[in-house]
């Protein structure tokens, strides 16, 4: 996990004007990262007992419905998404834009890449599981997803991942590799697509979730605030 909270620092360091200030910030990162791996003092989660995630891929099971017979797929689907589908296949309008979604090659060309990307998910349910527990260690009245969905979002990067007591959703289209031609056909900057990976998936779902325990992030520019702000969410992740 150093690795990449290291590249997320160096990004953090690029946006800053000061060269000597950079410098003393990777100083210190240097200096905190060689006590965090000296650190064997780790966390006993014997006792810390969850269920393992299951990821529900509501974009498989989206896009091998029929398009011929849309809304009684749709129909079917519901029972088994209703937070994505609801009753939406009673509503013309709502049918036409779920069409045109299907339709959109952005959206397929995504898709595709995802099931190359993502064939199975079991090792990001382990990881996301471990991270659960290492959660509620520390905060033990945190409750965890009861339902974790992946999906196609488009490349909403603005939305991202969701999460609450009751539903984990992930854009897994936002995970597909720095090098996807999908990310540099619409002109998504090279820094960003460097964290599009898999690897960065998990980390992105423990910070959202860090959010929900830390103050809001500065924005004032205070640069020793921002970096207190960046060092909790590299321990969280």
């Amino acid at each position: 996990m150093l690795s990449i909270n290291l590249r997320l620092l160096l990004f953090f360091i690029s946006m800053q004007k000061n060269n000597i200030i950079s410098l003393v910030i990777i100083a210190i990162f240097g200096f905190f990262a060689i006590g965090c791996r000296n650190n064997t003092n780790k966390p006993n989660l014997k006792n810390i007992q969850i269920q393992k995630v299951t990821i529900q891929r509501y974009e498989q099971d989206l896009f091998r419905i029929p398009i011929d017979s849309l809304q009684e797929s749709l129909r079917r689907l519901a029972n088994k998404y209703p937070l994505f589908i609801g009753k939406e296949y009673e509503n013309p309008a709502s049918l036409l834009q779920m069409r045109q979604y299907l339709n959109d090659p952005q959206i397929i060309e995504a898709y595709v890449q995802a099931c190359k990307t993502f064939p199975w998910v079991t090792q990001i349910e382990d990881g996301l599981t471990e991270a659960f527990r290492y959660i509620l260690y520390y905060f033990p009245s945190w409750h965890p997803p009861k339902q974790v969905y992946s999906y196609i979002s488009g490349y909403d990067l603005a939305e991202g991942i969701f999460i609450n007591d009751t539903v984990l959703i992930i854009p897994i289209d936002n995970y597909l590799g720095s090098d996807f031609s999908g990310y540099r056909a619409i002109g998504i900057p090279k820094y960003i697509t460097e964290r599009m990976t898999p690897e960065y998936l998990i980390p992105d779902v423990v910070k959202t979730i860090a959010q929900q325990f830390l103050p809001p992030f500065p924005t004032d520019g205070n640069l020793i605030e921002q970096m207190i702000a960046f060092g909790k969410l590299f321990y969280f992740a």
